[in-house]
């Protein structure tokens, strides 16, 4: 198991860099975002690996933390995803010029 997360990791990783950086190149924000989620995957990847390696060195509850880091972490990510849109919106959407002059009169 910890030779596949360790394989897992640096594979994420070469694809999170290569990927960014083709990215940059075409411009491609659909590429970029492709790495980025590499990158995430390399992350969850990396706390497998951590737990299993502080399991091995007898710390019982490794496992459970490592679960706990990979939800946090997927549950944060969905989080963002769904209010970025909405918050996205409410900061570039401008107020019409009537409004604005509403309450001066």
């Amino acid at each position: 198991m910890l030779i596949v997360a360790a394989i897992s990791v640096i594979t994420k990783e070469i694809l999170f860099f290569l990927t960014r950086k083709v990215s940059k190149i075409t411009q491609s924000p659909v590429l970029y975002a492709n790495a980025w989620h590499h990158r995430s995957d390399s992350f969850s990847s990396l706390a497998v690996l951590v737990g299993g390696v502080a399991g091995l060195l007898g710390w019982g509850y490794a496992d459970h933390a490592a679960t706990i880091v990979v939800g946090v972490m997927i549950t944060t990510r969905k989080i963002k995803r769904r209010l970025s849109r909405p918050v996205n919106t409410l900061i570039h959407v401008e107020p019409h010029v009537e409004e604005m002059h509403r309450g001066e009169s």
